[in-house]
């Protein structure tokens, strides 16, 4: 995590930079619109980052999501969701930013921040996250016992089909936590408009993105 991290330099090609020194830049050339700019409402934060050598220096990687008006699109890191009634929840995309000099970013690919959203439901009541962990613990599956360990507001990618290069994206309640049944980490959302769930498991040594 980049709080983790932040206070941390190692020497690059080039001159020397804090991860957070590095942070700072890259938002900066993005949020700016130095390539694109960036859609309504859209702005960028750092989810994590990789610190990965090159021979005797090394460089920074930083994985970027979007975020629409304060709540997060996060990455979901698997694939294989659980729901009935839902036939696919994808991977939500992410940019990828590599600092190997004091200059800023210097390769990146991934999802454009200047791809525009379009608002096809606005509704102010939506479930609170007490009812949405009272849903969960009642839905989910028999054997799952979910310790939870964090929770937070985030837009999930929703497609009708794997195959649809449209993407919904649903305002969840996303719960982080420990399956004690299988020793399973558990990645759990649940739909603040309608109450569905979807979820999935990691096995041991797997990492949450």
């Amino acid at each position: 995590a980049l709080e983790e991290l932040g206070d941390q330099s190692y020497p690059l090609i080039s001159g020397e930079l804090t991860i957070q020194e590095g942070a700072d830049l890259l938002l900066d050339y993005f949020e700016h619109g130095t390539v694109t700019e960036p859609a309504d409402g859209v702005s960028l934060e750092v989810a994590k980052v990789n610190v990965f050598r090159l021979k005797d220096v090394y460089g920074y990687e930083y994985v970027v999501h979007r975020v629409y008006k304060g709540v997060p699109a996060p990455r979901v890191g698997k694939t294989g969701f659980q729901l009935v009634g839902c036939p696919y929840l994808p991977i939500e995309s992410d940019k990828y930013v590599y600092i190997v000099d004091d200059t800023g970013g210097n390769a990146f690919q991934g999802t454009s921040e200047c791809t525009p959203y379009t608002e096809l439901y606005t509704d102010c009541n939506i479930l609170g996250v007490e009812d949405a962990a009272r849903l969960l613990s009642e839905k989910l599956a028999v054997g799952l016992r979910m310790e939870v360990d964090e929770v937070s507001l985030v837009y999930a990618g929703y497609a009708a089909e794997i195959e649809n290069t449209e993407t919904m994206l649903l305002p969840c309640w996303r719960f982080v936590g420990m399956n004690h049944t299988k020793g399973e980490k558990l990645v759990a959302y649940v739909d603040v408009l309608t109450g569905d769930i979807y979820y999935y498991t990691i096995p041991p040594g797997d990492i949450i993105e």
